[in-house]
């Protein structure tokens, strides 16, 4: 068994307020979603999912998580509040219910218009329509999706090891390689991880070998990055599958090669 050195509790997971419907876990940056069936207003929504400290409006920030929503949606005229807001009125300054530009979107053919002149600064996913993106008014009452709040704890392993025993270490632990999913995760990892040299291993891996096509090591593509300048790049050529955090340069992302040995940075 490899030495282990800290937990850090970013966050403690806690039990939801019963909600109506509800996936399976929260792997490869794919929450945990519930659905309000309840309709109501778009800031009531907010307020029904907030009222359990774990829980947010959902924010969709890939693919990945938009498939996962419509996978729990049922079929039908349905329509569900999402955690997206136009903070201006223009129909271009999304924002996220917590806060920070969207970066990931789906909407309808044509969409967001301010249809005739109204004011729609909220966005619903619309059954109709295959759960695509609509901008409507925001005391339109509909029913919601709760996302649970992504908080990981992190542990470091103690032993250098190649990238595949790595993963396989963190799983043995009951958890998981890392999985960096935004920059508020990078820079909990930052503030975690002690100054100094030492590179950690994350779950991350360019599966193909073209430095393109990263995924996480439970499987999708990565939604954020923190590469260093001029990465990921084989170095001289040589094949640099595995991704890093390297300690001298303030653990920005780097590409190695998965044979090298690092310590290990789980999640749970």
């Amino acid at each position: 068994m490899l030495g282990l050195l800290v937990i850090l509790i970013v966050g403690g997971f806690a039990v939801a307020d019963p909600i109506k419907r509800s996936t399976g876990g929260i792997t490869a940056c794919i929450p945990e979603y519930q659905v309000l069936t309840d309709k109501m207003t778009w800031d009531d929504a907010k307020a029904a999912c907030e009222s359990s400290a774990s829980w947010k409006l959902a924010e969709i920030r890939s693919q990945a998580q938009q498939d996962a929503i419509k996978a729990i949606l049922p079929a039908g005229d349905d329509h569900y509040w999402i955690g997206v807001k136009d903070v201006v009125g223009d129909n271009k300054n999304y924002e996220y219910a917590t806060g920070g530009s969207v970066i990931y979107t789906d909407w309808s053919s044509n969409e967001p218009n301010n249809y005739k002149g109204t004011a729609e600064d909220c966005v619903e996913l619309r059954g109709n329509h295959d759960y695509e993106w609509n901008d409507i008014p925001c005391s339109n009452k509909i029913a919601a999706v709760c996302e649970f709040k992504r908080i990981p704890e992190y542990l470091i392993l103690t032993d250098k090891i190649t990238w595949q025993d790595a993963k396989a270490e963190c799983e043995l632990q009951c958890g998981r390689l890392a999985e960096i999913c935004s920059q508020a995760e990078q820079d909990a990892v930052t503030d975690f991880l002690p100054e100094g040299e030492d590179n950690y291993w994350i779950g991350v891996s360019d599966v193909v070998g073209d430095k393109e096509n990263f995924e996480y090591v439970t499987g999708g593509p990565v939604i954020y990055t923190g590469w260093l300048p001029h990465e990921p790049n084989n170095h001289n050529d040589h094949v640099e599958d595995c991704v890093e955090l390297r300690g001298k340069k303030g653990y920005g992302w780097n590409d190695a090669p998965c044979n090298v040995k690092r310590f290990p940075l789980c999640e749970f």
